[in-house]
């Protein structure tokens, strides 16, 4: 069961919402069990907030999310415009509102990565689907 989906989402807090949505038609059509497509919905909108909050859009003003189905794994990436920083995971307080996202991507998932894409960067996660 080889597939992938890619889509544009526009650079604006909603697009999560809009990346979620997505991601979750794209895995029932795949029948693949539930806390697998909750983990996963979680991760796409972590990592959709992270690059609205923290990044610049693609030329088009975008994001590109994509995901891909491969042999038993599921691997999520968005790719946005760039930032002056690398993502990682941080030490949040406890009482903090923010600085939790990639924090939660490394628990739900076998690990994730940063990738330089032209002006821009790719973060991708990998999780197993089953």
């Amino acid at each position: 069961m080889d597939c992938a989906e890619q889509v544009r989402v526009p650079f604006v807090p909603s697009a999560a919402r809009t990346a979620r949505y997505r991601l979750s038609s794209f895995l029932t059509e795949q029948h693949l069990a539930q806390p697998v497509v909750d983990d996963a919905l979680v991760v796409v909108s972590e990592l959709v907030t992270n690059a609205v909050r923290h990044a610049t859009p693609q030329d088009d003003g975008e994001l590109g999310v994509s995901w891909a189905l491969e042999r038993g794994d599921l691997v999520i990436a968005v790719e946005d415009g760039g930032s002056n920083q690398r993502p990682q995971v941080m030490a949040a307080n406890v009482s903090a509102e923010a600085g939790r996202g990639l924090s939660i991507v490394s628990v739900l998932t076998r690990r994730w990565w940063v990738e330089p894409r032209g002006h821009g960067v790719r973060v991708s996660a990998l999780l197993d689907a089953g």
